[in-house]
């Protein structure tokens, strides 16, 4: 019997340690919360709202999982109401003209290439939608404004499918599944627009765009020079150089 109650004691003891252990308690990082804006240049392509929040949480599935499954464990949460929506310059542009979408997809037609270039602020320009962005809540969010317009560069007026202000923590990226060439169109229809932020909030975890650098050693990668091919975006490919950087910096926020 004493024996017997022995065990059971020194069981007890064994499974206790087990739980209570730190070599064995479960990884956790620190969580950045993006939040979530829509432009309302966004209706200009969908018609109605209710298209976009139907696509929206697949995309946001998306972020997460290449976050909390391709890295060592980083932790993004996306949060998006249906009430945060954004009246951008470029939207009101739109309206004014005579060809609504193709506004919106192009830019519009207000300023020359100089004007833009030379701060005067073209409505589709990086710097404006940034201005209109509201600012992060607390050093452990970011906020994102999801547009489906064309998009100027920081002071160029080519066009770009998002942008990462790494210092603000503001990001603009561009639903731009809806016009991709149809011969660069494959049947997931949400591969870009994910790639696009999977790609800027690396910028947050000091991931570089190596395409800069040419030869680019890792082309294969959303951060190299392939980055626009659809089988990149949908396979969200990532080189050995990118994802060691993102574990580097994994408890970021």
């Amino acid at each position: 019997m004493k024996k017997r109650l022995f065990k059971i004691i020194c069981s007890t003891i064994a499974v206790t340690s087990l739980i209570l252990s730190p070599q064995l308690t479960t990884k956790s990082y620190a969580t950045l919360t993006v939040k979530t804006y829509m432009d309302s240049a966004e209706l200009a392509i969908y018609g109605v709202q209710a298209a976009f929040t139907q696509r929206f949480p697949e995309i946001e599935k998306r972020v997460e999982y290449y976050y909390a499954n391709r890295t060592d464990g980083i932790n993004v949460n996306v949060v998006f109401s249906s009430q945060d929506i954004v009246n951008s310059p470029a939207r009101k542009c739109a309206d004014n003209s005579s060809n609504f979408e193709n506004t919106v997809q192009y830019g519009c037609p207000c300023y020359t290439n100089t004007q833009c270039e030379n701060g005067t602020r073209h409505h589709n320009n990086a710097e404006v939608f940034k201005s209109i962005l509201p600012n992060p809540a607390n050093s452990k969010t970011a906020t994102w404004l999801f547009t489906a317009s064309y998009i100027c560069a920081n002071n160029s007026h080519h066009g770009v499918n998002g942008v990462c202000w790494k210092t603000s923590r503001k990001i603009i990226s561009s639903d731009y599944d809806y016009r991709v060439p149809k011969s660069k169109k494959g049947e997931d229809i949400y591969a870009f627009a994910s790639k696009t932020i999977i790609h800027e909030i690396g910028h947050l975890y000091d991931v570089k765009d190596h395409y800069n650098v040419l030869p680019d050693q890792y082309p294969k990668c959303m951060w190299g020079t392939e980055r626009g091919k659809y089988i990149i975006a949908s396979s969200m490919a990532t080189c050995p150089q990118c994802l060691e950087k993102l574990n580097q910096n994994k408890n970021r926020y």
